[in-house]
């Protein structure tokens, strides 16, 4: 079950830690400690997501066009975790990720199926160029919430505990406002921050991190393929 807490109890909890108070009219205004909350959320989120990218995967669909190699990214991408082709109603295969030095190796021909992609701005490029019916899928990390433009309701997701980080960053941000010593809240978050480091990786503590099938050949995989990653 989500551990969550709303912007409103966020931002009463890092005012308590810094002994503030927060309004419209104080030293810190209600929206400035929304940026700081904001800006501490996107640490935490870019944290977690080195950890365990799985936990924050979507997928957006590119319906491939003949003769069409590129596609727009999502509107909230902010990872490539990769890009599968469709074999049929029930399976996929992983496409190969290009390296901007290979970025001529399938760009000649079309008329079969994309084998490779490359990111290149904010589009995703499939080398060769697809055919019309051919489906795709971009596995991608999006973006963190903005939480300056949410409401008081809004809920962050703390998971174990992590929701003290969003507390203490701002905190410090708030003391430093006022030219106030924040040692003692600095080194609980960097004991905080060792600590989400190490947990995070472990979500499943019974299983290794992950492995990896060796043989990237659609459909032929056995035991002797995998290796711990």
């Amino acid at each position: 079950m989500p551990r969550t807490f709303t912007l409103a109890q966020l931002r009463s909890r890092a005012a308590e830690r810094a002994d503030m108070t927060v309004s419209s009219t104080s030293f810190v205004t209600t929206s400035e400690l929304n940026g700081y909350l904001s800006a501490s959320y996107a640490r935490l989120y870019n944290m977690l997501a080195d950890a365990e990218p799985e936990r924050f995967v979507t997928t957006a669909v590119v319906n491939a066009v003949t003769g069409t190699a590129t596609y727009a990214v999502p509107a909230d991408h902010y990872r490539t975790m990769g890009v599968d082709y469709r074999v049929n109603a029930t399976d996929w295969t992983s496409l190969y990720r290009l390296n901007l030095r290979e970025r001529n190796r399938y760009a000649a021909g079309t008329g079969g199926r994309a084998f490779a992609y490359l990111l290149s701005g904010g589009n995703l490029v499939l080398y060769p160029a697809p055919t019309t019916g051919q489906t795709y899928r971009h596995l991608y990390l999006p973006t963190p919430a903005d939480l300056t433009g949410q409401v008081d309701a809004y809920t962050v997701d703390g998971i174990s505990g992590f929701e003290e980080f969003l507390v203490l960053d701002a905190a410090i941000k708030m003391l430093h406002k006022q030219n106030v010593n924040a040692s003692h809240l600095i080194a609980e978050r960097q004991y905080l921050i060792d600590e989400i480091r190490e947990m995070a990786t472990d979500r499943i503590a019974a299983e290794p991190h992950s492995v990896i099938d060796i043989n990237e050949q659609y459909g032929e995989s056995d035991a002797a393929d995998w290796r711990w990653r």
